[in-house]
């Protein structure tokens, strides 16, 4: 009955026309215990929804999170869960930015942002100078494929890319700049800088969620690559997600 509840309480809000949307679940918790983000894409329908629901709250008792709680000394009954449900998007572009002392970097390419935070595409690179919001570096990079929500077949689908879309700048300088500005945003409503998720989606850009400075590893462009070694140690690394 409580699901039942919950359940319908989700749907409502998420619910467009008459057709139950995609959505995505992600798994808060309270307390930084867990390396991997516990994610399910592609969640549609009632059933649906609430398995993957359970499954969010699982997580919770996972031998990673058990281990970490025990490790940290902490008390079993004030870790927390919250399930945050998102109507999936489907962008033209997405990625991922973050704050280094003076400046925004980010990192973005087209399509769904998975395969740009785990590294497994050569995504572009942008630089921009918090203070005066100017792009100071750009790497454009080739891109070879792209991935995609295939709502016929209720999945996320590999899709390849033309040789003119594999070379291209993946963000316009509006976009790059519009980002770094609502990331400035978000600074000043923290106070504090946050590591942030992004897509865009026709002509809206988009916050998915923001993270704690460092979730998302720095990126490195090319022309910081010769830095001593201790420095390469902020390459962005994997960042597992759990389909």
């Amino acid at each position: 009955e409580f699901f039942k509840e919950i359940n319908k309480e989700a749907l409502s809000i998420i619910r467009a026309g008459k057709e139950f949307p995609f959505v995505v679940l992600r798994a808060s918790f309270t307390g930084d215990f867990l390396d991997k983000d516990i994610i399910f894409f592609s969640v549609k329908g009632n059933s649906s929804l609430i398995a993957n629901i359970k499954k969010c709250w699982a997580g919770l008792f996972t031998p990673e999170l058990i281990s970490g709680v025990v490790k940290d000394n902490m008390d079993f009954e004030n870790i927390l869960i919250s399930v945050i449900v998102q109507k999936q998007v489907q962008p033209n572009k997405s990625g991922i930015m973050t704050s280094v002392e003076n400046e925004f970097l980010l990192k973005a390419g087209l399509g769904l942002s998975e395969p740009i935070i785990t590294s497994r595409i050569n995504a572009d690179l942008y630089k921009v100078e918090k203070n005066n919001l100017k792009i100071t570096n750009k790497e454009i990079n080739k891109q070879e494929f792209y991935n995609m929500l295939d709502v016929n077949l209720g999945k996320i689908m590999q899709r390849s890319l033309s040789e003119s879309q594999k070379n291209d700048q993946k963000l316009s300088d509006y976009e790059i700049l519009k980002l770094a500005e609502t990331s400035r945003k978000i600074e000043e409503i923290y106070n504090e800088p946050k590591d942030i998720e992004f897509a865009v989606e026709g002509a809206n850009i988009l916050v998915i969620r923001t993270k704690p400075q460092g979730s998302f590893r720095k990126p490195v462009l090319e022309d910081e690559k010769n830095e001593p070694a201790e420095a390469k140690t902020n390459d962005l690394g994997d960042v597992p997600l759990i389909d």
